[in-house]
Parts: C-alpha cells; sequence; structure tokens
C-alpha cells in the first residue's frame, strides 16, 4: 500500500489530492492546522485507504 502526506488537505487542491488518493487505495495522512474544522476533510469516503488527520 502507498502512503502520502499532504499539507494543507482541508481545502482546495489538498483537498482533492486526498480525495483521489483514498478512491485509490492510499493510506493519506492530511496536516491541516484545525482538524477541528476540516469537516469536508473528514466526509470524505475512505474506500480502501485509510485517512489520519493531523495538526
Amino acid at each position: 500500500m502507498f502512503h502520502a502526506l499532504i499539507t494543507g488537505a482541508n481545502r482546495g487542491l489538498g483537498l482533492e489530492h486526498a480525495r483521489q488518493l483514498l478512491e485509490r487505495g492510499w493510506h493519506v495522512t492530511a496536516a491541516v492546522r484545525d482538524p477541528d474544522a476540516a469537516s469536508e476533510l473528514k466526509a470524505l469516503p475512505q474506500g480502501e485507504g485509510k485517512l489520519d488527520v493531523v495538526a
């Protein structure tokens, strides 16, 4: 399984990149400033991959 670390994953290109990688089965570690406010990121369907949201 592949693993990606994405900074600024709560919006824009980072959010879309995280969404596409999760759909492909990647493990994504999404770094955001405020994990509690990253509702769109947390709502992503995780598919076969796994999503970790970190500050």
